[in-house]
């Protein structure tokens, strides 16, 4: 089944994307820098224990608490970051500014 396409339309009535305020884009941008320093440290951490037991090497259970703690340390960061976020936009949401 084919629909007709209407050649009488007319693009002002189409939807237009939003167009983000400089200060949403800053907002964004500051977002994503403090994720990825977090989340770095969660790969490199997670990465090095992955390759000591990939390769068989020994690991101390001091050395091993060692990285889960900064692993679960970040990840924490990074959860407390975006739920801070999260509540800035449904704040913002809700009093109307957009």
């Amino acid at each position: 089944m084919t629909l007709p396409i209407d050649d009488n339309r007319n693009e002002a009535n189409e939807p237009q994307p939003a167009k983000a305020a400089p200060l949403s884009s800053k907002m964004a941008l500051s977002m994503a820098h403090q994720l990825s320093n977090p989340i770095t440290a969660i790969i490199g951490f997670a990465d090095a224990l992955l390759g000591r037991l990939d390769t068989s090497m020994n690991i101390d259970r001091d050395e091993l608490t060692q990285y889960l703690q900064v692993i679960s340390k970040e990840a924490h960061r990074s959860r407390k970051l975006i739920e801070e976020y999260s509540n800035y936009l449904r704040m913002k949401e809700s009093s109307g500014c957009e």
